[in-house]
């Protein structure tokens, strides 16, 4: 069934651009232009998708999780908002409940940025190696 409103809907006075999209390690960079013509703000939002594994036992994971959000204040038409986030350990995590913590999971995740839930304006993957993992 397709809601009504996504998750992270909201309505603006004005259409923003995202781009370049780069991705480092752990730390998620890109940039949010004020596409139209009145000053407005934008939420920006990161989801996380989780991988294809042979290992999970842990139940069921959602398809995607929201994970950091940020803000770009008070943007004039044309101006451009530079973002940087880092995720960490915790963003790639699920909670089992058979073993009571939380498991840091080798695999290629989906790094998704966008405007809601449903509004995926740019996205990459992100190799977290099983050397990482505890």
């Amino acid at each position: 069934m397709k809601p009504a409103f996504e998750f992270g809907f909201g309505l603006s006075y004005s259409n923003f651009e995202y781009s370049g999209l780069k991705i480092d390690r752990r730390q998620i960079d890109f940039d949010v232009v004020n596409a139209g013509s009145m000053r407005a703000s934008e939420i920006s939002q990161i989801y996380i998708s989780v991988p294809e594994t042979e290992n999970f036992t842990g139940g069921y994971r959602s398809p995607k999780s929201l994970k950091l959000f940020v803000k770009s204040n008070d943007l004039a038409p044309g101006e451009r908002s530079h973002i940087t986030a880092q995720l960490d350990d915790r963003a790639f995590s699920y909670w089992s409940v058979k073993d009571q913590k939380w498991i840091l999971e080798p695999g290629t995740y989906k790094i998704l940025i966008g405007a809601s839930s449903r509004d995926i304006r740019m996205s990459s993957v992100m190799v977290v190696k099983a050397e990482e993992v505890e």
